[in-house]
């Protein structure tokens, strides 16, 4: 459906999908950096996101009961896969040169016993939150700044942390054109609200800015 789309960065789904399957090779080689499923999922078959190089993390919704051949093969940024207790059957080539994942599961559970196995790391503690945002590094002392916003939330908290770094500045157009957004709070410890970085958000209503804020760019 979505094969070499390789401008796409996110996919989500309606809060009241019906969404059942996700076809083979559905977002093959896709650049897609954060995917949300939605709750209705019972099937993904095999190469559904084979090649998509910047997945991070993506988390198997109850009603699934296999992983396929090959879902995420070669998806080698994937760091975080949240398995139910649901699935009880995993394709050996399903996780392919995933090199930095953990699978994170319920503990005894058919997914534990495959990481195990095939020497995954693996976490019964909940999965790392998917947050919507790509961020990069972009400060000498380590601090991150969000550079892209890719949900469709009314309401946003932008966090003082993200994956164990803190949240320093908002990059340019970050959220430009978010037409859904109407209310968005920035967390203490951003510093810098660059140029145009919500530009375009037609139903913004109200922000909250935090007192460390010391720069506010134009547009």
């Amino acid at each position: 459906a979505f094969e070499y789309c390789e401008y796409l960065k996110s996919v989500s789904f309606g809060e009241n999908s019906q969404l059942e399957n996700i076809g083979g090779y559905a977002f093959y080689e896709c650049d897609v950096r954060w995917v949300e499923l939605p709750d209705s999922i019972e099937r993904i078959d095999g190469f559904a996101f084979y090649e998509c190089r910047s997945l991070e993390s993506i988390a198997i919704p109850n009603g699934v009961t296999r992983i396929e051949r090959a879902t995420f093969d070669n998806c080698v940024s994937l760091k975080s896969v949240a398995i139910p207790e649901s699935v009880k059957s995993i394709s050996l080539e399903a996780f392919y040169n995933c090199d930095d994942l953990t699978i994170y599961c319920p503990a005894n559970s058919y997914a534990e016993t495959f990481a195990k196995n095939k020497n995954i790391k693996y976490s019964n503690e909940a999965a790392p939150e998917i947050l919507p945002f790509e961020v990069n590094v972009s400060y000498g002392d380590g601090t991150v700044a969000i550079s892209k916003y890719y949900g469709e939330d009314i309401e946003v908290i932008i966090p003082d942390m993200i994956s164990g770094k803190k949240v320093k500045g908002i990059y340019k157009s970050a959220f430009e054109g978010c037409d859904t957004l109407e209310s968005i709070t920035i967390s203490e410890g951003v510093k810098n609200i660059n140029e145009s970085a919500f530009k375009g958000c037609s139903k913004l209503e109200n922000i909250t800015i935090p007192s460390t804020v010391e720069y506010i760019g134009k547009n």
